[in-house]
Order: structure tokens, then C-alpha cells, then sequence
């Protein structure tokens, strides 16, 4: 869900050139639209359509990391999320980062059916939570911890 570009024209300048950017969107024009936005980091970063409901990332453009930022939140069809979320896991060879409306759905107990012994982590900013699925043995230090209860995504979010 790339949407306007704005995550990836923003993590680009901290990241730095050296890393390679994909980028996709359900919808062609999303793409177009970060085209627009952003013409520098748009000729820079390999895009295209993804219909996450229906396929992962393919195998041989798969990431380390993954970022998807208010996603899933949009699929309110439960079996469409289901799939979503399983292709979403699919789709990273090291990490996925989910940042997304903590309210949208049930992220802590669906993760943690999916995942079968992998590690779930949080990020606080210090103003919103991100879940860290961990896809390799690693274990993740401070500034990451390990997301144990399903409260804790609600830390920012009044009325969780």
C-alpha cells in the first residue's frame, strides 16, 4: 500500500541509497500518484501492483524487511484480511513491520495463531506501536520488546 510514496521517499534519505526499494499498491494509480509526488524516489525504487488478499511478494523480489503501514485495517472482509495477513508473513525474508490501526482488528491473537514459535516485538515511538514479526531465530534488543499481551498495542489509542 504505497499509496503517495510518502514512507518510502522519507525512509530513502535515512536508509540510505545503498538499499534496494520496492514499493506496491493494489491500484495502478496509487502508483501513478507516487510517481507525481515523488519522481526522484519513484525512478529509484522498483514498483508495482500487489493484490495482497490474493498473492505475496514473489519470491525472488522478496525483501529482508517488510513495511506495511494502514493496511490491513482497509480489508474488513474477514476471510480477505485472513489471507492478507498470511501473505503479508509470506512476504519477507527477515522482518515484517505492521503499523496499523490496533482497533481495525484482532492483530494480537491472529499473529500469534500464525506465526507457530516465531517472535512478535513491538516498536514504541514514544507516540504509536509497531509490531515486529521476527522471521528468523534472532533476538531482538532494547529498543524492541517482545509483545506478550494484547494491551500493550493500545498504549496510544484512547478507549483501547
Amino acid at each position: 500500500g504505497v499509496g503517495g510514496g510518502r514512507f518510502t521517499a522519507n525512509l530513502r534519505p535515512m536508509i540510505g541509497e545503498h538499499v534496494r526499494f520496492s514499493a506496491y499498491d493494489l491500484s495502478e494509480k496509487q502508483l501513478l500518484f507516487f510517481k507525481e509526488q515523488y519522481p526522484d524516489v519513484y525512478s529509484k525504487t522498483s514498483v508495482g501492483v500487489l493484490d495482497l488478499t490474493k498473492n505475496c511478494i514473489p519470491e525472488a523480489e522478496k525483501p529482508d524487511v517488510v513495511l506495511a503501514s494502514t493496511v490491513l485495517m482497509h480489508i474488513q472482509r474477514p476471510e480477505a484480511y485472513q489471507r492478507a495477513l498470511n501473505n503479508l508473513f509470506q512476504s519477507g525474508r527477515k522482518y515484517i513491520v505492521l503499523m496499523d490501526n490496533w482497533n481495525a482488528h484482532d492483530y494480537f491473537s491472529d499473529l500469534n495463531k500464525l506465526i507457530h514459535n516465531r517472535n512478535l516485538y513491538i516498536y514504541d515511538s514514544g507516540a504509536n506501536i509497531a509490531i515486529i514479526i521476527n522471521l528468523t531465530d534472532e533476538i531482538l534488543d532494547f529498543p524492541y520488546q517482545p509483545l506478550s499481551i494484547r494491551a500493550v498495542l493500545g498504549k496510544y489509542i484512547p478507549g483501547y
